[in-house]
């Protein structure tokens, strides 16, 4: 059980109370008549901030028992959590805890009252992955029949039923990660906020980590009202030394904030935060995600949509790179071979050993008399307009390599047939054990290609005519209708980081390369001579034999000049 920072529950009890008074004023309404509900009370950290919160400036003293025991409602499906939140409010002086409404119940399947005002919490995240009874549950009812798609996330069930019982106007107010407003399996989360809410206020903490122990996490506050407002503040907090909880406050009073930048490029500062303003119109339909982009900035997305001749995926193919389904040998395989061999000594395989994918030495009896065995490029060897030499090897093993190539391959995987056959196509009879498990086409690889890694920093992109073969985390940009050259120095220039940074997928500070997102990416309308202009640049770039760093820098910067006065002259 994952708790809530006290800075934080403070700072969404806070903000939600001021919108939530400031709704009910505007309709001659006491928040005395408020109804509230946390659906995952977890150890009561927003209830112990609401209910402090209440008493000090909403509601005299008094009043609040019986208000909370007539107002408030606590769920959650753990009993322990129940009997934990009880123990924590009476230490905080709430001595009726245990007269107060706190349910053990399944928010999702077993909670049936509508009508909150308010709806505040941090759900629980949970992915599909090793959870399916936990998803199976709600995905067999009706509600969740309405909602489920695949690969999303159990937080994901939460917004959509506390959207359904929430009263016009209300609030609703979570934590969650921040990666649902990009994610493709979250597009019937967006539809439904799309359909029924705003946004009031986003609060993103970038690279700052909400919850010590989430590694990964990149958090995001967020408060929703249900009813159509024309803007919101977005927030976005820098990697600054101050604490938490200060930071949060300062974004409640409006103190030591960066003045929004004309256009929300990177740049480095010294304040906790920035405050954009955001059109809702804008967030949420400018593209199937939601993009939190200040209005000052909104109006070069518009030209950028204005003036879009293509896609990417209309003037190339997108293609993920090889399945082998076993690389190298790892923990789970030796798992699997001690459940079939009795004696460890006679396994002789270790982990690290190379299945398909090989270092030198264990290539070095292949290398010239076996031709499916090919040189094999890391992710990491793809950057910007450069290819690093491989250090491994692929045995490119599949039903069509000659019969001698096949008793080669055969000759090094035999050892491994009891790992390569729990594989999901071998285990279903599809697939000799000895095969890569999705080789792909073999044109991808050998023909001309652009290359990027799944995941970077900035555009990593490199073209590449020789043979070229990578793992699932490389992408392939073959057939190309235009000049590759172009398309380089298109793909790699500040303009496409600039876009995909605020409209692309991101996880954390890096950009995701994978097929939709470079599939959905716009080619602005260009003419031919400045085609040219670029494309002999990117191929200038592209065949440097010196490494005259300020020259490359001086040719990156005139094709990104080039780029940003065309999309402003047409």
């Amino acid at each position: 059980m994952v708790f809530t920072d006290d800075k934080i529950s403070n700072f969404m009890v806070k903000r939600s109370l001021k919108l939530l008074s400031d709704s009910f004023e505007s309709k001659n309404k006491s928040i005395e008549a408020a109804k509230i509900l946390d659906p995952c009370i977890g150890g009561a950290s927003f209830d112990i901030a609401l209910f402090q919160a209440l008493e000090q400036e909403y509601i005299k003293s008094y009043k609040l028992s019986e208000f909370l025991k007539t107002n408030f409602i606590g769920i959650d499906i753990e009993a322990s959590a129940i009997e934990l939140a009880k123990e924590n409010l009476k230490k905080v002086g709430i001595s009726y805890a245990d007269n107060l409404n706190l349910k053990c119940k399944d928010y999702l399947t077993d909670f049936n009252e509508q009508g909150f005002d308010l709806i505040i919490g941090n759900p629980p995240y949970i992915g599909e992955k090793g959870n399916r009874a936990v998803f199976s549950k709600v995905r067999d009812t009706e509600f969740g029949k309405k909602y489920y798609e695949k690969g999303m996330d159990y937080f994901y069930f939460f917004i959509e039923k506390s959207l359904e019982i929430l009263n016009e106007d209300g609030i609703l107010a979570m934590i969650t990660p921040a990666y649902w407003t990009r994610a493709d399996s979250a597009s019937k989360l967006r539809e439904a906020i799309r359909a029924r809410a705003s946004f009031v206020d986003v609060i993103d903490f970038g690279e700052l980590r909400a919850f010590k122990d989430a590694v990964g996490h990149h958090s995001l506050i967020f408060f929703l009202q249900k009813k159509k407002t024309a803007e919101f503040s977005y927030y976005l907090i820098n990697e600054t030394k101050n604490d938490l909880g200060e930071i949060l406050e300062n974004i409640l009073y409006g103190i030591n904030m960066s003045p929004e930048p004309e256009i929300s490029i990177s740049k480095e500062n010294h304040s906790d935060f920035i405050k954009s303003c955001v059109s809702s119109e804008f967030c949420m339909n400018y593209s199937p995600y939601f993009n939190f982009i200040s209005k000052k900035t909104q109006g070069i997305f518009e030209k950028i949509k204005k003036h879009t001749k293509s896609i990417l995926g209309e003037l190339a193919s997108i293609n993920q790179g090889i399945v082998s389904g076993a690389d190298r040998v790892t923990n789970k395989n030796l798992s699997v071979l001690k459940e079939q061999i009795d004696n460890e000594a006679d396994m002789n395989i270790k982990i690290g050993d190379g299945i398909f994918v090989l270092n030198e030495k264990e290539a070095s009896e292949y290398i010239n008399v076996c031709s499916c065995l090919v040189s094999f490029y890391k992710n990491s060897d793809i950057t910007a307009y450069s290819i690093k030499k491989p250090k491994y090897y692929l045995l490119y093993s599949t039903s069509k390599m000659s019969d001698a190539d096949e008793e080669k391959a055969i000759k090094h995987l035999s050892k491994f047939e009891v790992i390569l056959n729990k594989r999901r196509e071998s285990m279903l009879g599809k697939l000799p054990y000895y095969h890569l498990q999705w080789p792909r086409r073999k044109e991808i690889f050998t023909g001309e290609k652009i290359v990027s890694p799944q995941r970077a920093l900035y555009p990593s992109f490199a073209y590449s005519d020789d043979e070229l073969y990578a793992s699932a985390d490389v992408y392939y940009i073959t057939d190309i209708k235009e000049n590759p050259f172009f398309i380089l120095g298109y793909l790699n220039s500040s303009f496409t980081d600039f876009y995909l940074r605020h409209v692309g997928k991101k996880k954390g500070k890096y950009l995701e390369l994978y097929q939709r997102p470079l599939s959905e990416m716009p080619v602005i309308d260009i003419s031919e001579d400045k085609k040219l202009e670029i494309a002999h640049r990117a191929q200038k770039i592209t065949n440097s034999k010196i490494c005259d760093s300020l020259k490359i820098s001086q040719l990156k910067l005139e094709i990104d000049n080039i780029i940003w006065n065309e999309l402003y002259n047409l």
